[in-house]
């Protein structure tokens, strides 16, 4: 899929935005193939289908979660409706501690105990139709706590080697790769110079920044 358009779901009534985090709870039996520029999780509420995630096909029933990042290719179908509930967001809306989430894979997984009663609570949270100066903080709170619980379900250390200069070049890349971007301008944005950016990023990524851009 060349087209990195959002598509118009995206931009629905449907969805609660709050302070850049984007809350939907939608049924559906298929959804297309497409990218974002952000962070999703979605947890299944009921029904089952396939999910394919850049070309992978694999099945996903009630209770699943699927995170994907702001480049995988991903889309849903069933023979019948399926109820989900969908959340957007971008690194920054996270707290410093949890940004090495960026380093995680697109998954799918079977929602712990804990994971969902806080999907569930998001849920609750989301069909409350009162809105007030706390909801940003709410939201916040279960996504991060949402986060937390699966980062330790995959395994996954909070802690991370790379530094957080790198972590944030990584996002701001995989969130702007549709847009004109260089060497010099990402490595300002971690504060380097372009040659120790160069260096560091190949250190950590594998990869020069030029071919990492073009993967992506």
């Amino acid at each position: 899929m060349s087209n990195s358009k959002i598509p118009e779901m995206f931009y629905s009534d449907s969805f609660e935005t709050v302070n850049g985090i984007h809350i939907n709870v939608k049924s559906f039996n298929n959804y297309q193939l497409h990218r974002h520029e952000f962070y999703e999780f979605e947890y299944v509420i009921e029904g089952e289908g396939q999910c394919e995630v850049n070309g992978k096909s694999f099945s996903f029933s009630k209770g699943d979660v699927l995170f994907v990042t702001p480049f995988d290719v991903h889309g849903y179908k069933s023979d019948n409706l399926f109820k989900m509930l969908t959340i957007h967001f971008r690194i920054d809306n996270l707290s410093n501690d949890l940004i090495s989430l960026a380093e995680s894979k697109a998954c799918i997984m079977k929602s712990t105990k804990e994971m969902e009663e806080t999907f569930m609570l998001l849920v609750t949270e989301y069909e409350e139709t009162k809105k007030d100066d706390f909801k940003y903080m709410v939201y916040k709170n279960l996504l991060e706590r949402i986060v937390i619980l699966f980062m330790r379900s995959n395994k996954c250390s909070l802690k991370t080697n790379m530094p957080k200069e790198i972590i944030y070049a990584v996002g701001y890349i995989n969130t702007n790769f549709h847009r004109k971007i260089d060497l010099q301008s990402v490595a300002e944005i971690a504060n380097y110079s372009p040659e120790h950016f160069s260096r560091q990023f190949k250190k950590y990524t594998g990869l020069g920044f030029n071919q990492y851009l073009t993967n992506v």
